[in-house]
């Protein structure tokens, strides 16, 4: 008898970790996510609804605010993220949109995992659906120094985004369409929370600057890969 859950256990990166869980598979369709995000209890159930009609679902995320000041600010982004098409990546998909031999994840976007899904899962031309009524919380720790480090990071990866799709490329580091056009069509929330958007577009400004700032030291030197061994658990 299979066990349902199999864990495994290695050194690599978070496209590493999906590539593995894809591979040893067997189910028709794979949904993927990260530590710091929680399913709600009916989260498959709903997905089961949708997949008759669609080869990849959307789910919605919400960030879980607390009393921190700093959780109030993650919560209202993710809030934002969820209006943003351009920023939403399918999370569950049909796993006969790829061969058993095929990596839906490459090593060479770097952190830019769901971006480098994002391409892969446009070749294959899918009908993509989201959900409505269920989504993952997401408990986002991150310090201002975390997030700042991750945008640096980003910005080193995303000449590899250019390289394969320059439209793409652009797409996801436009400053205008994403920044300043973004934020401007969200303005009534500055009615409802204005010390919280206001801090709100302060990060997203540190974001911003410190992405660009990654993007031109990648000139000259590019991100490292480190190769890794996998270790099986039985």
């Amino acid at each position: 008898m299979d066990h349902l859950i199999k864990i495994i256990q290695f050194d690599g990166d978070k496209n590493e970790a999906r590539n593995i869980g894809f591979s040893r598979s067997s189910g028709n369709f794979v949904i993927y996510s990260d530590e710091d995000m929680i399913p709600e209890e009916n989260l498959i159930e709903e997905c089961s609804k949708y997949v008759k009609k669609f080869d990849a679902l959307i789910i919605p995320e919400y960030g879980t605010s607390t009393e921190k000041f700093i959780s109030k600010i993650y919560s209202l982004e993710k809030e934002l993220v969820d209006s943003d098409p351009n920023a939403l990546t399918p999370r569950l998909f049909k796993r006969s949109l790829f061969k058993n031999n095929e990596m839906p994840f490459d090593r060479k976007y770097g952190v830019l995992d769901e971006w480098g899904f994002n391409l892969k899962l446009d070749e294959k031309k899918p009908k993509v659906g989201k959900i409505k009524f269920s989504s993952y919380a997401v408990i986002d720790s991150s310090t201002i120094e975390t997030r700042i480090k991750k945008s640096f990071k980003k910005g080193q990866w995303i000449r590899s985004i250019f390289k394969v799709n320059k439209e793409e490329g652009l797409r996801r580091s436009n400053p205008v369409k994403r920044g300043i056009q973004f934020y401007a069509s969200k303005l009534y929330y500055f009615k409802k929370t204005p010390i919280i958007f206001t801090a709100l577009l302060l990060i997203k400004l540190l974001d911003a600057t410190f992405f660009f700032l990654g993007l031109f030291t990648s000139f000259i030197k590019q991100p490292y890969e480190n190769k890794s061994k996998i270790k099986l658990i039985k």
